[in-house]
């Protein structure tokens, strides 16, 4: 069994160093538990102003206070999301993968950039162009983020690469107003958790989402619904819409087991 914590965070619009005291906060109930895996979600420490605080290529001054939570928490960490500019001069939506002792052992470039209904990530940064893989010391761990999801063939070569279990930071989100029709949000929440439970159960693979939740800027707001589903396309955690955080154990076992029974994965 390995446990992994879910942070579901309302970040603070523009403000990197609140967001990451709040961050330690939220994760200082869980001090000399076991945790194998801490996941944050997308622009946790900025929100969505992650122009104007990019960081340099290596993830600058907030990869350097999550690196101190790997150590404090003696655990594995996907750092959801950091904007940073690397070497090309270009900015890039880049998840963090750190072993225990704080190492960057993986980074994800976000390849599908969200440029519709309003959305311009892609007018401010650069879509990666490779499929990552951690090898945390629990297994192999796809890493994607956000609307990636909306792209299957990106989950069926991590499965190809050994993952059993995929993580998703996101920042799913809605402008404020419409967020508030009660109607609209089950809609928005319904096709979410669809999503996720395909995705897991297409790649026979856990599924982990996590996503900001609650205003996040002046004009923004995360769906919430931070998750994990399991092979068999069975939702074992919801986060529901409060900022909150979720200690999940699961049974990478039964990623073997459900590619026994159905063994698709090799057609």
């Amino acid at each position: 069994m390995i446990n992994v914590l879910i942070v579901q965070i309302q970040s603070i619009y523009s403000n990197p160093y609140e967001n990451l005291n709040k961050l330690e906060n939220m994760l200082s109930p869980y001090k000399g538990k076991k945790i194998d895996l801490i996941v944050i979600p997308e622009f946790f420490a900025t929100s969505t102003d992650y122009v104007n605080h990019a960081q340099d290529e290596n993830g600058g001054y907030i990869l350097e206070r999550i690196k101190t939570l790997c150590t404090s928490y003696n655990s594995n960490i996907v750092a959801g999301s950091i904007v940073r500019r690397k070497s090309d001069n270009r900015l890039y939506n880049t998840a963090f993968a750190l072993d225990r002792k704080g190492n960057v052992i993986a980074e994800y470039d976000k390849i599908h950039l969200y440029n519709y209904f309003g959305g311009a990530e892609g007018s401010k940064t650069t879509p990666g162009s490779k499929a990552v893989c951690a090898d945390f010391d629990f297994g192999k761990t796809g890493i994607a983020i956000c609307f990636d999801i909306r792209f299957p063939v990106l989950f069926h070569e991590l499965l190809k690469q050994g993952a059993k279990l995929i993580v998703l930071p996101t920042a799913w989100i809605f402008p404020t107003e419409l967020l508030c029709n009660e109607e609209f949000f089950k809609e928005k929440e319904e096709i979410w958790q669809n999503m996720a439970k395909v995705r897991a159960f297409d790649n026979e693979v856990f599924f982990i989402v996590c996503n900001q939740t609650g205003v996040i800027s002046p004009v923004l707001s995360g769906l919430g619904n931070s998750m994990v589903t399991s092979p068999y396309g069975k939702m074992i955690a919801n986060l529901g819409r409060d900022e909150c955080t979720k200690l999940v154990s699961i049974d990478l076992n039964e990623v073997d087991i459900s590619r026994k029974e159905f063994p698709v994965h090799t057609l």
